[in-house]
């Protein structure tokens, strides 16, 4: 028996593991549509169109299931030999692709949870049309009772009509679903928006949709693989990294005529490629499914020939030497080694992208050799050169430069007092120039009035240094201010905004104060509140300007509105009482209205003679407010009561259904009483557990009518389900709750993941015997589940999930390569992840999604002595285990 673990996200915190577990929704959700289904010279697509959805964690019944489409009307569904004629064909092929899946018709219109349904538009499709090709597992099939309907239900590509097209279904129990795509979204094989059979809308959970063709194939996922991109192309002994994909495998594994993988047996991996390598490798990657037929895909890497620098003697002085090169196409960085004189080399260093390299610190007149390699991306390949260069006979001066301070024009700056050169030593003639390669003097050194970089250079002799030194010669800012127009409160006023300063000049930094000093910052400036004087102030270096800005924020008056009480026809309501506006603020002159936007008068707001929805105005100035005041003039309702059918507990009886007051007039709103005279309010009348008379009435305004209402609810019976080890095998054992039922008279039947019957009328279940029974590829968690029925009383189900079956963990293994007792089994457990430590705490091995991975090495392969290490396991059911394991290879 092969047991398979699902895992989703996991995260590692400190001392333990955070576990966010995949739940299936509550409702079925609808994942996918086949629109452009392919057919017979588009004689009768809409007998081949297909709708696969999951269903939700309750069973299904399709009796249940309606369906609006986008075109056509729903026709039911049908099950008969035609059917089940056409669902053994379809998997007589699957079959013969290589699935080991099958497709099911429900028994008595029942779905078991979670279960995936393709819903076909007809019964008289084309079982050859559209393939579902090598299914690795059991899929539900229904059939519309359409005969003859071959207009399609969808709408395939196209840029006129209507473009988005919506499908809703409604599934029972109150779970519906509906899913939109748009029409010139829809895709050819060729990934392009036209028109082409196999046009497919996928959907997430939360309903996204996203567009793929594969062809002439049904709605479900096909057993595929892709190594990825390629051609590649790579140096000899370069290492690349593959991703590759894959749909329905069970395994995977990558090969090549040469090279390293990392990991041949994972999507992810890295291949390290011969040194000697020529040519082009092709790499495979192959996927196997569960039922043992294989797929390939591969990948060609090219391998690409060596470009090496052209290095020349740069700028040389007495202890120094630069190296200069072309920039090589394809580098990105430079990695340099040099040797001086007959001394040792010096290590490598990566020196980014650069095209130099000086060697500093040297005697004069000493030989340097340098090394360069050009290092680049991806399919970049590069040799090393080496050059030799010599440094010169004098010792040149070194300027170290202060940069003046800042000023404001027209002041200007002197580039020649001796403070700038401060420190400078060498005793070097000074010059002056406005660029670095000192071919242009500059002629104002002592008064320059822009700003920018200039230049100094010492010279002695034949040796000399050149720095910059950075001149900034501020403008002073000017303000021009233009006060923001007032507003309504509650409104503020940004002054921030660009037009508040339109106009200024200078480039100024903007700050906000509260007083022309500029001591008390303004705190809101993006949103002031209150009318009054405040500052801009621009600034520049030094230099600022400062300026005022007035805001005006008018009282808007505040509306509170009391709804007039609800009267009956033919009264009539006034709302210009003062009680309606009581508690309004603001002073404003009202007037009445039938629209929010005040453009038509209430012509009679003293006797309003309708219900609904009107509007007060309060004005004041240009600001105002409006509110709405609701009249309620209401009829006397009448009620007609249809008692509602007997339920079994737990179930409960809704009173509040359309069905109950079905017939009823006067479209009063309905309250739920236990006496006529409904004064006692009905807690729970939607969820009714008690049998007896209770009491609907409905109220319109003051106006009601009040009818009796029988309900009938049989007793219910609650039990548990537990489950644990027994004798060493996994036993699920259930009891009743405060003695709810006998169990020596009860009647239980088990069912296992399918809904199939197992294990005998007995109140225990042997799981681990059940599944040793079954040749069905079962994946954990398993939910089971138990229907008891008393004798006398009504039926009640439980489900259980189990996570894992197996009873022990192994306490050593001894991998000696002889196929026993090798790995540190923990299959069927319901690991999570699997971290082992040493006998000082370090952890050496740690893997999620573990099953018997682990042989006594560590994470990097290399073998771990004999001796007892100590485990941590993390469960699919959230539980932690720790333990100790010994490793024994002597024999």
């Amino acid at each position: 028996m092969k047991f398979k673990f699902i895992l989703n996200l996991w995260c590692f915190l400190a001392v333990g593991l955070l576990i966010n577990q995949k739940i299936q929704a509550q409702c079925p959700q609808i994942e996918s549509i086949l629109v452009d289904a392919c057919d017979n010279s588009s004689l009768d697509e809409g007998l081949n169109e297909m709708v696969r959805f999951q269903v939700g964690s309750n069973a299904m019944n399709t009796s249940a299931l309606s369906v609006v489409w986008p075109n056509n009307s729903w026709q039911g569904l049908i099950q008969n030999s035609t059917t089940n004629t056409k669902v053994a064909t379809l998997n007589a092929q699957i079959k013969s692709a290589g699935g080991c899946g099958q497709l099911l018709q429900p028994t008595g219109g029942i779905i078991l949870a979670n279960s995936k349904v393709v819903l076909v538009t007809s019964y008289n499709f084309d079982v050859n049309l559209n393939a579902f090709g090598a299914i690795s597992e059991n899929i539900y099939i229904i059939f519309q009772n359409n005969p003859d309907t071959t207009i399609g239900h969808f709408a395939n590509y196209s840029t006129t009509g209507t473009i988005l097209r919506t499908l809703s279904m409604s599934f029972g129990s109150g779970c519906n679903d509906s899913v939109t795509y748009q029409k010139t979204l829809l895709i050819n094989t060729a990934g392009n928006n036209a028109a082409e059979n196999g046009a497919t809308v996928n959907f997430t959970p939360s309903g996204t949709a996203s567009y793929v063709n594969n062809g002439c194939v049904a709605p479900v996922d096909v057993f595929a693989v892709d190594a990825g991109n390629s051609p590649i192309t790579a140096c000899p002994g370069a290492t690349i990294s593959l991703l590759g994909i894959a749909q329905g495998q069970q395994s995977v594994s990558w090969s090549a005529a040469s090279g390293i993988f990392s990991s041949s047996t994972t999507l992810g991996t890295n291949y390290t490629i011969d040194s000697a390598a020529t040519g082009s490798i092709t790499l495979t990657l192959k996927a196997t499914n569960s039922c043992g037929k294989d797929k390939i895909d591969t990948v060609v890497v090219n391998i690409n020939s060596g470009t090496s620098p052209v290095i020349n003697c740069g700028t040389i002085t007495s202890s120094s030497v630069q190296f200069d090169w072309p920039a090589v196409i394809g580098a990105t960085t430079y990695s340099v080694s040099y040797q001086i004189g007959s001394g040792a080399p010096t290590a490598l260093v990566k020196i980014g992208n650069v095209s130099n390299y000086t060697v500093s610190g040297l005697s004069a007149s000493t030989s340097v050799t340098i090394t360069v390699l050009p290092i680049g991306g991806a399919g970049t390949c590069f040799v090393s050169s080496s050059k030799t260069c010599t440094s010169s006979g004098c010792i040149p001066p070194v300027l170290s430069i202060i940069n003046p301070a800042s000023v404001c024009s027209p002041a200007t700056v002197d580039i020649t007092a001796a403070a700038v050169t401060a420190a400078s030593t060498g005793s070097g003639i000074l010059s002056y120039w406005t660029d670095a390669a000192a071919t242009i003097a500059l002629t104002n050194q002592a008064t320059i009035s822009i700003s920018g970089t200039y230049y100094i250079k010492s010279t002695a002799g034949t040796c000399f240094d050149i720095k910059p030194v950075t001149v900034a010669i501020n403008s002073t800012p000017a303000l021009s201010i233009t006060n923001p127009a007032s507003v309504c409160s509650p409104a503020t006023v940004d002054i921030t905004l660009a037009s508040v300063t339109a106009g200024s000049t200078g480039s100024g930094a903007l700050s906000y104060w509260t007083n022309l000093a500029a001591t008390t910052p303004l705190l809101n400036p993006t949103a002031i509140a209150n009318s009054g004087t405040y500052f801009i102030k621009s600034t520049a270096g030094t230099c600022f300007d400062i300026k005022p800005v007035t805001l005006t924020i008018n009282s808007t008056p505040v509306l509170s509105i009391t709804n007039p009480a609800a009267v009956c026809f033919p009264a009539t309501v006034d709302i210009t009482l003062a009680a309606v506006t009581a508690g309004s603020t603001g002073s404003g002159n009202l007037s009445y209205w039938t629209n929010a936007a005040a453009t038509i008068a209430l012509a009679n707001p003293s006797a309003v003679a309708s219900s609904g929805t009107y509007f007060i105005k309060s004005t004041s100035g240009t600001c105002f407010d409006i509110k709405p005041v609701t009249i309620a003039i209401n009829s006397a309702p009448v009620l007609s009561i249809s008692n509602p059918a007997s339920v079994c507990s737990p179930a409960t009886v809704n009173v509040t259904l359309a069905a109950v007051t079905a017939g009823s007039t006067g479209s009063g709103t309905l309250s739920y009483w236990t006496n006529a005279a409904a004064t006692i309010a009905l807690a729970n009348p939607s969820a009714i557990v008690t049998s007896g008379t209770y009491f609907v009435k409905s109220t319109s305004g003051t106006c009601f009518d009040i009818k009796p209402v029988v309900v009938s609810v049989i007793s219910s019976f609650d039990f548990d389900i537990s489950g644990s080890c027994v004798n060493g095998s996994f036993t699920l054992v259930s009891k009743p709750i405060s003695n709810s039922y006998d169990s020596a008279t009860a009647t239980f039947q088990w069912k296992d993941e399918l809904g199939n019957n197992i294990g005998s009328n007995e109140s225990t279940l042997d799981v681990s015997k059940a599944l040793a029974n079954t040749s069905v590829v079962e994946e954990f968690p398993l939910t089971y589940s138990l229907e008891i029925t008393p004798v006398g009383g009504c039926p009640a189900t439980k489900s259980y999930i189990i996570s894992g079956v197996f009873c022990s963990i192994p306490k050593g293994i001894s991998p000696d390569g002889n196929s026993k007792n090798d790995e540190f089994d923990l299959t069927g457990l319901g690991v999570k992840e699997l971290h082992i430590f040493n006998r000082y705490g370090t952890e050496v091995y740690n893997l999620i999604n573990y099953t018997n991975q682990w042989h006594g090495q560590t994470n990097g392969g290399e073998e771990l002595p004999d001796g007892t290490y100590f485990y941590s396991i993390h469960k699919v059911d959230g539980t932690n285990t720790t333990g100790w394991v010994y490793i024994n290879r002597k024999q």
